[in-house]
């Protein structure tokens, strides 16, 4: 009897010894997998995914990283085939789970193609599958609104869903850093990725000289055939236009246009000249230079980078017409909710341009300015400076136009600088040495050979770096399709709301400042959704999903993962418990072998 009753102790402590091993070595099973596509064209994106993906896995969500090129990306989802399935659907089927993507944006805000029903792959650029009628209707509206307060209001509402309903996972916002010298001011600098710079409101208190490095050189020598940033550079502060940005709202006000009138049903824009606007050599701005500068752009000769934007806009040039020599009226073939920004192009004069090319064809649109044929006849200005030289390959020279201060828009006041000059230097050491010794003013941010950081600032005397804001975002994006992230079938709820709160707690899986601050040398903000900050109807009121592991623990519960968050042990605690039951085995086999050999006695 004793015997027996030793075994029946014996065998219990035994599995319980053996459990605490187990348990301890072997770590928790995830809850489900997924799969992340990352474009394998930047580097610099491999330690932020591999953050999330260790943060993600605490929590019970197991992340296999795909890196790979645009080439197996694109067929997976915004061209995928359709062959087996009328949907895009999960990674192991041939779609996509997770996908990690940057997006660039206008800074009018336009948002038809990407997240609305209408524009499902392969009708638009809605890889995610998001559909939401709610949103389809508010977008409906926003697409045609043209009062910009009203705009606003429903650009708000469409952010509002998609931050709650999170097809995509903002990460952050773009930003890059460029260098000037103390003494420069007015450079709006937020304004210079997509070119809409006001120069005549930089200074150099010093000498009223700017000298902007550019690591590339602009080999494109009008404004028709302005295809690069370096190009527009030089060629938006050149070419005046009826409409520029404001430098504090980002809107778009009048400069050479005095004023305007949208048209009842909202397709005509009826805009007055400036009775002021002269060119630099002091002839008056008329309509018919405005008219004949689109025609041109909206002539397949000419070869202007804009001839497609234009003729979708307005059809062909007798949609715009000269009503008297100081009006001309702008017919769109739809309605758009940011009419004056196909009225930002730049003004050429007819009266020289005209015979220029009846003389000398269309060729003179390839001929560097100031030379040959061409001279000064596709760059006379009626903007705030005037092209003064151009050494292909090295430096362009801009001086004040001098009739710029008869523009009620001016003030009454020319351009600030006597000289702004744009010179070219590749390298980035040489760069900020010339920066140093007074050689430049202004460093651009993009460098081909290496990212301008604040380290390299460190201890200029004079220097100061400057964030520049970029419309751009990176982001997670989701297969609304998928059974566990997408529609909620395959969660233990079974239900859309339960994969939202899958959604949700990915998010706040991310230490979105924390890797700005490490990876990106704090250049760059947390993201909120798609939207970026300096998009015209950007919400502020909406901040980004925080990181909290216990917040995203409650959003997997409400899911139906009842998951607990604990440390995981060290290799010291793995083995203090495994010590422990091999100890406790130990014990009980070293008694029972006593209690055997003490029985046969």
């Amino acid at each position: 009897m004793k015997k027996q009753n030793f075994f029946i102790l014996l065998i219990p402590l035994l599995i319980v010894s053996n459990c605490i091993v187990s348990n301890s070595a072997t770590e928790e099973e995830p809850y489900f997998t997924l799969h992340l596509l990352v474009p394998n064209t930047q580097e610099s994106r491999t330690p932020y995914v591999n953050s999330i993906v260790e943060e993600l896995a605490i929590i019970g969500i197991e992340v296999q990283i795909h890196d790979v090129g645009y080439g197996e990306i694109g067929p997976r989802t915004w061209a995928y085939p359709f062959l087996d399935y009328s949907y895009i659907p999960v990674y192991e089927d041939g779609g996509y789970d997770l996908l990690y993507v940057g997006w660039y944006w206008d800074l009018d805000l336009a948002l038809t193609g990407l997240f609305d029903t209408a524009s499902f792959t392969p009708f638009g650029d809605n890889h995610y599958q998001y559909s939401n009628t709610n949103y389809d209707n508010i977008l409906n509206s926003y697409v045609v609104e043209q009062n910009p307060t009203q705009r606003s209001n429903y650009a708000h509402q469409l952010q509002s869903y998609i931050y709650d309903d999170l097809p995509a996972i903002a990460l952050y916002y773009n930003e890059s850093l460029m260098a000037a010298r103390n003494e420069v001011s007015g450079m709006t600098e937020d304004l210079l990725f997509y070119c809409d710079h006001r120069a005549e409101n930089w200074d150099n208190s010093v000498d009223h000289v700017i000298k902007y490095g550019i690591t590339h050189f602009s080999y494109y020598y009008n404004i028709f055939r302005a295809e690069s940033y370096f190009t527009t550079l030089w060629t938006q502060p050149t070419y005046g236009s009826l409409f520029q940005r404001n430098i504090n709202t980002y809107y778009w006000e009048p400069v050479i246009a005095s004023g305007y009138t949208i048209s009842p049903d909202k397709l005509s824009v009826t805009v007055d000249i400036d009775p002021n606007a002269k060119f630099s050599d002091g002839s008056p701005v008329l309509a018919e230079d405005v008219k004949y500068s689109y025609q041109l752009h909206m002539t397949p000769e000419v070869g202007s980078m804009d001839y497609f934007t234009l003729t979708s806009m307005f059809g062909d040039n007798a949609s715009i017409e000269i009503i008297d020599p100081s009006t001309v009226k702008f017919t769109y073939t739809s309605i758009t909710n940011f009419p004056l920004k196909y009225l930002s192009y730049g003004i050429v004069d007819k009266s020289v341009v005209e015979p220029a090319i009846t003389a000398h064809t269309y060729a003179i649109f390839d001929e560097i300015p100031l030379t040959g044929n061409v001279q000064d006849t596709l760059v006379r200005s009626c903007g705030p400076f005037v092209l003064n030289s151009f050494n292909a390959g090295t430096s362009i020279k801009l001086v004040p136009n001098p009739y710029w201060n008869n523009l009620t828009s001016s003030g009454g006041i020319n351009a600030k600088l006597d000289e702004l000059y744009f010179i070219r230097e590749s390298n980035l050491t040489t760069a900020l040495s010339e920066l140093v010794s007074d050689g430049f003013d202004v460093l651009d941010p993009i460098h081909p050979t290496a990212i301008l950081t604040y380290e390299d600032l460190e201890g200029l005397v004079g220097i100061s770096g400057i964030q520049k804001k970029e419309p751009k975002h990176e982001e997670l994006s989701i297969n609304m399709k998928h059974p566990i992230i997408g529609t909620g079938e395959l969660t233990p709820n079974g239900t859309i709301e339960a994969a939202k709160c899958i959604r949700k707690a990915i998010s706040h899986c991310i230490q979105r400042q924390t890797l700005i601050d490490d990876l990106f040398d704090g250049v760059g903000s947390p993201g909120v959704t798609p939207v970026p900050e300096m998009c015209l109807g950007y919400d502020s009121s909406l901040t980004p999903y925080v990181y909290d592991l216990s917040l995203a623990e409650t959003y997997l519960e409400q899911a139906g993962y009842g998951i607990e968050i604990t440390p995981t042990p060290t290799d010291t605690e793995k083995t203090t418990y495994a010590g422990f039951g091999i100890f406790v085995t130990m014990i009980f086999g070293l008694s029972f072998i006593r209690f055997i050999i003490r029985n046969k006695r």
